[in-house]
């Protein structure tokens, strides 16, 4: 349980140790807090071992993802504390700063906010791109009231396509990511018209849709981000002929692992190990075992693994 996973911790635990807990079923089922995580959160405070919330979930700024965590669990949470799929994305806007950036998601008006916070400053979201031309997507009108897209956006290439959390209107999202992919970066109302069927992909996916299921209220998983990303790899394989190129955020991926561990390192003035808490082999332990090298993972039965 989560409680017994806090305690080894804490007796194995030397003052140059963390600790990473996944959300989705380790901390939180649904919308209910698992019983034993604020007291597992709270001995680890007490004890003054650093530790964050490491989830593939996003679609939230992280400092109101911090104060929600801090409401639930009755501990301090700053921030920093929180890494989710898409947080380490903000070293990308050293690259990609001044360029277009379709992002892909829900809840746009989050997202976009997500993406100018991480230093993104001509952030495009599928939903002001489909209202600037409706012909992109027929099939669905374009959401009223969609905010409009950056001055002067249509002068600027896309540099790059950000799927930061699953979509909810997977048709348009799929139309949209594989036009802009294979378009040359030029943003126009007849994206892709002039690529051949089999046009290659000539624009950077990032993408941290990570888990294909997470545990929720239903007794059974449910869909992740991950199934979009699958349905899209399968999507532009079927167009372009060839494989969609791309950049895996989140967990098992080492890049976040790697940033975790540097967060929580440079917390700590240097770290021996680095637990991972998770419910999820495929995600959650797998990474921590790929990563090598401080970490060190934990598997608990509360969620995916019972």
């Amino acid at each position: 349980t989560t409680r017994r996973a806090a305690s080894s911790v804490s007796r194995r635990a030397a003052s140059s140790s963390a600790v990473a807990f996944d959300v989705d079923g380790v901390l939180v089922r649904g919308g209910a807090t698992v019983p034993a995580a604020p007291g597992a959160l709270k001995a680890l405070e007490a004890a003054g071992i650093p530790f964050l919330f490491m989830t593939n979930g996003g679609g939230t700024e992280e400092g109101a993802r911090a104060a929600g965590f801090a409401k639930r669990f009755g501990v301090a949470v700053e921030p920093w504390q929180v890494c989710q799929s898409h947080t380490p994305m903000r070293a990308l806007a050293e690259n990609h700063g001044d360029e277009n950036v379709l992002l892909v998601g829900k809840k746009y008006g989050n997202l976009r906010e997500i993406a100018e916070a991480y230093g993104f400053r001509s952030a495009v979201t599928v939903e002001a791109f489909h209202a600037a031309f409706p012909l992109l997507y027929p099939d669905a009108p374009p959401v009223a009231g969609a905010p409009p897209p950056p001055d002067g956006w249509l002068e600027r290439p896309f540099g790059a396509v950000l799927a930061m959390t699953d979509p909810l209107l997977w048709g348009r999202e799929l139309q949209v990511v594989c036009d802009v992919l294979r378009s040359g970066g030029v943003p126009a109302g007849d994206l892709g018209a002039g690529a051949a069927p089999a046009a290659s992909q000539n624009v950077p996916l990032y993408s941290s849709c990570a888990d294909f299921l997470y545990a929720a209220e239903h007794p059974a998983p449910r869909f992740g981000s991950g199934a979009f990303l699958t349905a899209l790899d399968a999507t532009f394989a079927e167009l372009a002929g060839s494989a969609l190129a791309k950049v895996d955020y989140g967990k098992p991926h080492a890049v976040s692992y790697d940033y975790v561990a540097a967060v929580l390192g440079a917390r700590a003035g240097g770290l021996d190990r680095v637990f991972m808490v998770g419910d999820n082999p495929l995600t959650d332990i797998a990474g921590a075992k790929r990563a090598g090298d401080p970490w060190s993972s934990i598997l608990v039965e509360s969620g995916m693994w019972r």
